[in-house]
């Protein structure tokens, strides 16, 4: 068993640890849904796994042996070598989450009187500084400003969580937030934000969410509870600058959802 138990979602086992990390550790007397073991590596230049019935990936410089199932892995990792370890706790993770009504978007999540508002996008197109703008004037809190976990609740509803992958920002919390709008930031002159469907909402949307193709019938589970997500979720393009009148023009616009 491994020394630490994480709560994302679902509680599992993983031997590793940081200040990120230990943002999202519980005493869960719940069976880990997943158990992860992580060492360092033997050798410079040769490694040899034994594998039974499972799948091997490669992240930088480090690489994860798992079962089929997704619910039993190993993390070898060169010193040092946080990018790999990540990553591959990602694969784990998100290829055990993905079974269960779960996405994994790139994204800024943001506190906007107890609901969730994800800002997503391609990098450099301003996710984090609009949720910057938002804690600026507002005081929202920032949840996360890289990789957001998205989940389907027993009810049908769907919340946005925290997660240890935090990317080049320092924005990490262990919450999750029932989710009220998604909105896609692009940088203008002036501040107009309208709600968007169809093709403009996929072109938007679809790239932002991570859909692996890890084992067979993988990306049509996350395809699954993309469709349930957007269907239920209003999604808007937000042409933006980088001042409080972007907030304001959001602010307005949300204010209209029940």
């Amino acid at each position: 068993m491994s020394d630490y138990i994480y709560d994302i979602i679902y509680p599992f086992a993983f031997n590793y640890t940081d200040e990120y990390w230990e943002r999202f550790s519980v005493n869960s007397p719940a069976e880990p849904i997943l158990t992860l073991e992580c060492r360092e590596r033997q050798c410079d230049r040769y490694e040899v796994e034994a594998l039974g019935n499972g799948k091997a990936f490669c992240v930088s410089q480090s690489f994860l042996t798992i079962n089929d199932g997704f619910t039993e892995g190993t993390v070898i990792f060169r010193s040092n070598d946080l990018l790999g370890i990540y990553g591959c706790a990602m694969v784990a993770v998100y290829g055990s989450l993905i079974r269960r009504n779960t996405l994994v978007m790139h994204s800024s999540l943001i506190d906007v009187n107890g609901e969730g508002v994800l800002f997503t996008g391609p990098s450099g197109v301003g996710k984090t500084t609009q949720a910057e703008l938002w804690r600026k004037h507002r005081g929202s809190e920032i949840l996360n400003g890289d990789m957001v976990f998205i989940h389907k609740e027993r009810d049908g509803r769907f919340y946005a969580y925290g997660s240890p992958w935090h990317g080049s920002s320092e924005y990490c919390l262990n919450r999750r937030l029932p989710l009220k709008a998604i909105i896609a930031p692009v940088q203008a002159e002036s501040c107009s934000i309208s709600e968007i469907k169809g093709m403009e909402m996929l072109n938007r949307v679809f790239p932002e969410v991570m859909l692996p193709d890890w084992f067979d019938g993988c990306k049509e589970l996350g395809m699954g509870t993309l469709d349930e997500l957007l269907k239920c979720t209003p999604v808007y393009l937000l042409k933006c600058t980088k001042d409080i009148n972007a907030v304001e023009a959001a602010e307005k616009e949300l204010g209209k959802l029940i």
